[in-house]
């Protein structure tokens, strides 16, 4: 009962205490010209300088393109060559070690007097 009353007291102070928009803040006409101006002249910076980088992107990749091979794609053909070798290996290793550490127990475990054969 006390939350409730006290989460509903919350509520209403929260209602009360929000600012309601005075006219204080308000912009003259001329202010209002003068951003609208700044932000046209910021545009046109702003357009000037994407050009400037559109540019040096494509003169990035022209280069880039000259490269003959990267480092990052001999990287990627060794894991893909590491991977498919290890893609088939894999079935014959899991195959394998219990066949050799069979064998390798059987000839620990053997008398030393034993004949091999």
């Amino acid at each position: 009962m006390v939350v409730g009353i006290f989460h509903t007291y919350l509520v209403l102070m929260a209602i009360v205490g929000t600012k309601q928009p005075s006219g204080k803040h308000e912009l003259a006409p001329e202010e209002d010209t003068e951003i609208v101006q700044r932000m046209k002249e910021r545009e046109e910076t702003l357009r000037q300088h994407q050009l400037c980088l559109e540019q040096e992107i494509a003169e990035l990749e022209a280069r880039q393109e000259s490269v003959p091979a990267p480092v990052w794609q001999v990287e990627t053909r060794i894991q893909e060559y590491t991977g498919s070798v290890l893609g088939w290996a894999s079935p014959l290793l899991r195959l394998a070690v219990p066949v050799l550490f069979m064998v390798w127990r059987q000839r620990r475990n053997r008398a030393p007097g034993q004949l091999r054969g």
